[in-house]
């Protein structure tokens, strides 16, 4: 028996597949799959972003999954498969949200978390009778997972599985992804987190946690946790057990954790070099239209400061939306951030997930110009899924990427580095200035993810160092 599984690449706006040399870091999905596969199947992993799927191998499975964005392509490949015969399951976040879509464009449809579905899965193919559908459960506790088998990809892909290599010097590698929680409390209005993983905060038990690093024996590890510190007395146990295995890590967290002095003490001990954190607006209306009041402006510049005296870089996360709020938006953010002396942003031009609050919002106000909009492949970019009544697209483009380029001018640049000398201060400087040159030597400076995100080499390398893996848009 075979099954291939493939995490699918995105359309660009040529509508060509958008592809790369190397890729930043594997997902931790299908790899994680692959080992919960019983060993006498032969499986392969396809990375779309990096190949064209074989589809001459003739599995017997082929397992898709993708993001929202690249949802089109996942389809168009599980057509391509199912004509050649093989049977199709699809999963992820996306299909978990919408599975009546998937249904109707593959044999089965894993909703929600699949580490015990898909074994089931497995064993009900091998006797011939799969089920159309799979729920996994999201209370499940989330124990016993094997270490994912990273051993099927191959590391001169991917620029932070390479030991050694001219980056070693910039950036710790070889780095892999680890997940130690799931789950969100807070349902901010445009996520799919809560949605999709439960809103109970669930955790791996930390000695699980340290026997995978020990066992993947990594330089770096980025945490794909959506909040490491969502339980601060839980997050302290992880990092003390963290400080003896001298790595250095990135992970995603509130602003809030900030006011925790042993937390950042511990997280500063145990090696964390970078936090992306979810500021979104300075404005307290923003946030309260995002549900996301947790976040205080007032206490930003507070918590900014407590991150970077424990010498952890700081990736303010901000969004905008298009059509609402007035052209100043963009310069009151850049303000902040420059003050502030943020050492990174993304930018965001804030796109409707489905079966997302946002996403029920727009379209119960007649706002979304494609209800499905993920169905087809992107036309002029950016591609705008809505607009609001306050500025046309245009103008909305334009003050973004002037705000953009603003943030990472020269003078901004030289105002935020650091003052002093700390861990990752070149990848700092690097990112800054590669940033850019980028946004200026390119017409084309905004997507919907940042000025970078075609881009290959260094840029492309260090962008993932500190965005991590971004939103799943």
């Amino acid at each position: 028996m075979k099954i291939l599984f493939v995490d699918s690449a995105r359309y660009r706006p040529d509508g060509t597949v958008s592809r790369t040399g190397r890729a930043y870091i594997p997902a931790i999905t299908l790899p994680r799959l692959a080992a919960l596969t019983p060993r006498d199947i032969e499986v392969r992993i396809n990375l779309d972003l990096l190949a064209e799927p074989d589809y001459g191998w003739a599995p017997d499975v082929v397992a898709i999954t993708g993001y929202t964005k690249s949802m089109a392509r996942a389809y168009d490949i599980a057509a391509e498969f199912r004509r050649r015969g093989a049977y199709v399951a699809m999963g992820g976040i996306h299909v978990s949200m919408v599975p009546e879509e998937a249904l109707e464009r593959c044999d089965t449809v894993f909703v929600g978390e699949a580490e015990a579905t898909w074994p089931r899965f497995v064993e009900d193919f091998r006797r011939g009778a799969p089920q159309r559908l799979y729920k996994g459960d999201p209370t499940q506790p989330l124990t016993g997972w094997p270490v994912p088998r990273y051993d099927l990809l191959d590391p001169e892909q991917f620029y932070t599985l390479k030991r050694g290599g001219p980056l070693s010097k910039v950036i710790p590698v070889p780095a892999y992804p680890v997940e130690t929680s799931r789950g969100c409390p807070h349902a901010c209005s445009f996520c799919s987190v809560s949605p999709f993983l439960g809103t109970a905060y669930r955790v791996r038990p930390v000695a699980e946690v340290v026997e995978e690093i020990k066992a993947l024996r990594p330089k770096c590890c980025l945490f794909v946790d959506n909040n490491l510190f969502g339980d601060h007395a839980r997050a302290k146990e992880l990092l003390r057990a963290l400080i003896p295995l001298k790595i250095s890590w990135v992970s995603h967290a509130t602003l809030a954790s900030a006011d925790d002095k042993e937390l950042l003490e511990l997280a500063e001990a145990s090696g964390c070099r970078s936090i992306t954190v979810g500021l979104e607006s300075i404005d307290e209306a923003g946030l309260s239209g995002y549900n996301k009041e947790f976040n205080r402006v007032g206490d930003y510049r507070r918590q900014l400061k407590a991150y970077a005296d424990h010498g952890i870089s700081v990736l303010a996360s901000m969004v905008f939306m298009p059509g609402y709020g007035a052209p100043d938006q963009f310069r009151k953010a850049c303000d902040f951030l420059i003050e502030a002396r943020v050492p990174y942003a993304a930018w965001w031009n804030l796109t409707p997930l489905p079966a997302t609050p946002f996403y029920f919002d727009l379209k119960k106000k007649g706002l979304l110009k494609r209800e499905s909009w993920w169905l087809y492949k992107p036309g002029k970019y950016p591609d705008y899924k809505f607009c609001g009544p306050d500025m046309g697209e245009e103008e909305f483009r334009r003050e973004y990427i002037r705000a953009y380029r603003r943030f990472y001018s020269l003078p901004s640049i030289l105002r935020r580095i650091p003052s002093h000398f700390k861990p990752g201060w070149l990848a700092e400087v690097l990112w800054n200035v590669g940033a850019f040159f980028v946004s200026r030597l390119r017409k084309d400076a905004m997507n919907l993810y940042s000025p970078l995100d075609h881009d290959k080499g260094l840029l492309s390398f260090l962008k993932w160092r500190f965005f991590g893996p971004g939103r799943a848009l």
